[in-house]
């Protein structure tokens, strides 16, 4: 059913036109036209949310599709050198993953915070986040767990705490399959 809520609201559409786009080596060269393509599906969302009937699980699933919407804006922010509204759209989307009851949103949206931090040098906060986003996820998936230890691999790396990046990189690698 996400799937066909994504497909809906134009998720696989905006990737596609992405995808068509030049680009220079190595760098994404997102505009303001693609981060108001990256919104527009978001506003579909909160106007289901502020005005339609919907039962409880279906008002959670629309804050999920919400939080993940966000995620993907803050994505496009953050490639666009806009730091502040990347942040912005994340410290959002953490809330409406919090709502929704998705901790596996919520936790991705954090170790994004915790990169974040990280590459603005402020590598106290991205420890902090990094570490809350391995205690916020309640999940099971190793591959969310494999990539929350590795965010805080790269984040404890970036301190030099040695024993601690070896500490999640063990942890990342015992979580993926052979």
């Amino acid at each position: 059913a996400l799937a066909k809520i994504r497909k809906q609201v134009g998720e696989e559409v905006w990737w596609a036109s992405y995808q068509q786009q030049p680009q220079a080596p190595g760098i994404a060269t997102f505009t303001e036209e693609r981060i108001q393509q990256a919104r527009d599906p978001l506003r579909i969302v909160r106007d289901l949310l502020a005005n339609g009937t919907y039962t409880d699980r279906i008002g959670r699933r629309l804050l999920a599709v919400a939080a993940e919407l966000l995620r993907l804006c803050g994505w496009v922010a953050y490639d666009s050198n806009d730091v502040g509204r990347a942040q912005r759209y994340w410290v959002a989307g953490a809330k409406q993953a919090k709502v929704a009851g998705d901790t596996a949103m919520g936790a991705h949206i954090i170790a994004s915070l915790a990169n974040l931090s990280r590459k603005a040098s402020d590598f106290g906060s991205a420890v902090a986040q990094a570490e809350d986003a391995k205690m916020h996820y309640s999940g099971e998936s190793p591959k969310v767990k494999a990539r929350l230890h590795l965010q805080a691999a790269m984040c404890y790396a970036s301190v030099g705490d040695r024993l601690r990046c070896q500490r999640d990189l063990g942890a990342a690698e015992d979580l993926v399959p052979r």
